[in-house]
C-alpha cells in the first residue's frame, strides 16, 4: 500500500481505536473547515462499518461535554441523516431528489479530470485525491460547486467519479452532498469564490475565474477553461477465487465491504465470508486503491473472514447472517440491527436542520 496512505489511514484496528480516543472536539469545532485543520480522518472507517457513529460519539463524550462536542456531534449526525434519507428513498438518491438541476452537460470538464483548472488549491486537492484517495470535505464542496454550478454539469457522473477515487466514499453521503451543492436536495445552490478558498486554504491566489462576488458567480458564463469535456471509464477488477465448500447447516457470518464491524459476532458461527458482489461493483465501481484498502482493512479487522467474489445466489444454501445495510437488502439472510447514533429519530426529513432539531432531544442518550 502507498506509504502516505499507511500514515493517513491505517488499517490497523488498534491505531483506529487510538485515533478515536485522541479526538479533540474543541479543536475540531474551531478549525475543521481549514484544509490543514483538526479533522478526525475517521470517515473511511465509518463508511466501511468498522466503528459506529454512536461508538465514536460516546468516546468523545468521555472527554468533552455536549456543548464542547456539539459541532462534532452535529457532523456525525449529518452522516446518519444521509443514511436515513437513503433508507427511505432507496435508489431515488441517485436521481434529482427534490429539484431539477439546470444542466448543460453530463460529462466532466477535462480540466477537473486533469487537475488543471488554474485554481491552485483545487488542482492540488484533485492530485491528492488521485494519489491518496482523500480530499478535504471543504475542498469537496468547492469542487462540486465549480463542476455543477459554474460549469453547469449535472451532478450524477461527477459524483460517481469522486466516489470511485475516494477511500471513504459513502454512496448516500456522496450523492446527497453533491445534490445539496447542486440545489437538487436543497432550496438553493452552494457557491464558493476565490476569497472563500483563500481563507480556508490560507492561500493568496487572485485573478482566477472564481475571483468574483457570489452574485456575479451565479450569473457568469461558463469559463473557457471548463468548456472542454471528457468521459471517464470507471471499472473495478475484483480478485478471482473459488467458491468455498459450504454445508447446508453451516452458520455463516456474512460481511459486506460496508459492514466490516469488528465487534459483530454471531454465536456458534463456523464460517465468515466477506462477499464481493460483481453486480454491486459494476453498478458502483471503485478504484484499485480503494479495493486494496478494503481488502487490507478486512484482513486486519476481520481476519477470520474469507474473501469471496460472487453473488450470494451463487453460494450453496446455508444459514446466513448479516448486518443491516441498504446495500444488503437483497440478501436472503438473518439480520442484525445496526447501531445508530440516534435510533429514535427515524423516517425522512427534507433537510438537516429539522432532523438535527429532533436529534437534540436525544443527546442525553449518548452517555453510557
Amino acid at each position: 500500500m502507498h506509504d502516505s496512505l499507511e500514515i493517513m489511514f491505517s488499517t490497523n484496528l488498534q491505531d483506529i481505536l487510538k485515533n478515536i480516543e485522541k479526538i479533540d472536539a474543541v479543536a475540531y469545532a474551531k478549525n475543521r473547515n481549514y484544509l490543514h485543520g483538526g479533522v478526525t480522518r475517521l470517515s473511511p472507517y465509518i463508511t466501511h462499518g468498522v466503528v459506529s457513529l454512536r461508538y465514536i460519539a460516546q468516546s468523545i463524550l468521555q472527554n468533552f461535554s455536549v456543548q464542547e462536542s456539539q459541532k462534532l456531534l452535529q457532523e456525525l449526525a449529518w452522516r446518519e441523516f444521509f443514511r436515513r434519507v437513503w433508507e427511505e428513498k432507496n435508489n431515488q438518491i441517485f436521481t434529482d431528489l427534490r429539484y431539477t438541476h439546470d444542466t448543460i452537460s453530463k460529462a466532466l470538464p477535462t480540466a477537473i479530470l486533469k487537475a488543471s483548472t488554474g485554481i491552485t488549491v483545487l488542482d492540488e486537492s484533485i492530485q491528492t485525491l488521485y494519489s491518496e484517495g482523500y480530499i478535504h470535505n471543504h475542498a469537496r464542496l468547492w469542487l462540486a460547486s465549480i463542476v455543477c454550478n459554474i460549469a453547469k454539469t449535472h451532478w450524477r457522473i461527477p459524483s460517481q467519479w469522486l466516489y470511485y477515487n475516494l477511500l471513504d466514499g459513502d454512496l448516500a453521503s456522496n450523492s446527497l452532498s453533491w445534490q445539496w451543492v447542486a440545489g437538487t436536495f436543497s432550496h438553493k445552490k452552494y457557491f464558493a469564490n476565490q476569497e472563500n478558498i483563500n481563507t480556508y486554504s490560507q492561500s493568496v491566489q487572485r485573478s482566477t475565474f472564481l475571483d468574483y462576488s457570489y452574485e456575479e458567480l451565479e450569473h457568469m458564463a461558463i469559463p473557457s477553461i471548463l468548456t472542454d469535456r471528457s468521459h471517464c471509464t470507471l471499472q473495478t477488477t475484483l480478485p478471482k477465487n473459488t467458491i468455498p465448500q459450504i454445508q447446508q447447516n453451516d452458520i455463516v457470518q456474512l460481511y459486506h465491504p460496508f459492514t466490516l464491524n469488528y465487534q459483530w459476532k454471531i454465536p456458534d458461527y463456523n464460517r465468515a465470508i466477506l462477499l464481493l458482489e460483481p453486480l454491486h461493483f459494476t453498478q458502483y465501481p471503485i478504484s484499485p486503491k480503494r479495493l486494496e484498502f478494503i481488502l487490507e482493512l478486512a484482513k486486519n479487522i476481520i481476519p477470520h473472514a474469507t474473501v469471496v467474489t460472487a453473488e450470494l445466489t451463487d453460494l450453496p444454501p446455508a444459514k446466513y447472517y448479516a448486518l443491516e445495510h441498504p446495500l444488503t437488502k437483497h440478501w436472503k439472510a438473518e439480520r442484525t440491527k445496526q447501531e445508530y447514533l440516534f435510533p429514535a429519530v427515524t423516517g425522512y426529513y427534507k433537510n438537516f436542520f429539522s432532523y438535527w432539531q429532533e436529534c437534540q432531544k436525544h443527546l442525553c442518550t449518548l452517555y453510557k
